[in-house]
């Protein structure tokens, strides 16, 4: 996928800058932990809040605007139902690997269909 080409040429360009920066410094195993944590934790902050209200909004505001018939049995089953089950996967960023599924998630399992790029893209970046 471009997109993920893209993400990954980005990430190595910044990766690069700050490794060249840390190569003038002196680093102790404590001061490479806390340098690793804060790399996986910075880009987890970065996502979170708009896949965020991105999840709530789908989740919870969508289903209650529109009053189409049998509206509600398709958005249930699509979007409420996995919300309800599998909401802290999405947060996480795994929801493309739990619940698993026959082909990761296509039998409904994921809240936000669309966010499995988010969690591929994460797991790229770590």
């Amino acid at each position: 996928d471009s997109f993920l080409f893209i993400s990954g040429l980005l990430v190595a360009y910044k990766f690069s800058q700050q490794m060249g920066k840390r190569c003038l410094k002196s680093m102790t195993w404590t001061k490479e932990i806390q340098f690793w944590s804060m790399y996986c934790v910075a880009r987890w902050l970065r996502l979170l809040p708009v896949l965020l209200v991105v999840m709530f909004t789908v989740w919870k505001l969508i289903g209650q605007l529109i009053t189409a018939p049998g509206w509600h049995l398709f958005w249930d089953a699509s979007y409420v139902n996995p919300c309800d089950k599998y909401w802290w996967a999405t947060l996480l960023f795994i929801q493309n690997i739990y619940p698993g599924g026959e082909s990761f998630g296509n039998k409904g399992n994921f809240c936000i269909p669309v966010s499995w790029y988010l969690a591929v893209d994460m797991q790229l970046y770590i």
